[in-house]
């Protein structure tokens, strides 16, 4: 997901945001930290005291893995549609200065 995607991206010595809504609780806190940690900008970032959402796999005694999803009510669904519109105006303006780069 985008997460990882930024993270890998910062890794490699890329330029990149990470756009996405973080909770202020202690898994938010992890989260934000390995972005930073990794060189991901969070001026995209927005924060939420809604809790961090969760995805929990559970192994059944061969190591078949049964997932659940704790989205209602979390943080990633929060991200703000102005939050989306500031980032594609970003976005594009980033490509238009790349094409013209790409020209001279």
């Amino acid at each position: 997901g985008p997460f990882t995607t930024a993270r890998t991206i910062g890794r490699l010595g890329g330029e990149v945001a990470f756009l996405g809504c973080l909770s202020t609780d202690r898994f938010g806190a992890r989260l934000r930290d390995a972005l930073a940690g990794d060189g991901v900008g969070l001026a995209m970032t927005e924060t939420t005291d809604a809790p961090t959402t969760l995805a929990v796999a559970d192994l059944d005694p061969d190591g078949g893995a049964t997932y659940r999803f704790h989205t209602e009510g979390t943080s990633a669904p929060r991200l703000s549609a102005g939050a989306v519109r500031d980032a594609r105006a970003h976005h594009a303006a980033f490509a238009r200065l790349d094409r013209n780069e790409l020209r001279r």
